[in-house]
């Protein structure tokens, strides 16, 4: 095993009802409603531990990047999804003047079959050694 655990935010209730079941014994799911700038994008520090990789594909991203770089450890790095969206520009601002460096990928989306660009956001000495 090489991911010791991992801790997930959800929003949509159903959703985490069904998913919440079928998790392994290492994975956690948290559940949360959707305010903008509240509860959700600040569910990253509810577990008080620093993470080494922190995904950002859900809502509220811009404020959710915000709050990741507060929750990252030293080495830790943020994927960050659909940065190809013009309203996901003030998040990819953030992290690039925290001093993170970026590498995009594009490709097609399994899901919509359209290109889509996903973005790994690292400083020195992160935990992927890029």
């Amino acid at each position: 095993d090489k991911v010791k655990s991992i801790t997930s935010v959800e929003h949509h209730n159903e959703w985490y009802h069904l998913v919440s079941k079928k998790l392994p014994e290492n994975a956690k799911l948290i559940y949360k409603q959707l305010v903008y700038d509240a509860e959700y994008s600040q569910a990253v520090f509810e577990e008080n531990k620093k993470y080494h990789i922190i995904i950002i594909d859900g809502r509220d991203r811009v404020n959710s990047v915000k709050n990741a770089i507060n929750a990252l450890s030293e080495n830790g790095i943020v994927v960050f999804d659909n940065t190809d969206r013009t309203q996901y520009q003030k998040g990819i601002d953030i992290l690039l003047k925290n001093g993170f460096r970026k590498i995009d990928f594009e490709g097609l989306s399994p899901v919509t079959a359209q290109n889509n660009m996903t973005s790994i956001f690292y400083r020195k000495n992160n935990c992927l050694d890029i």
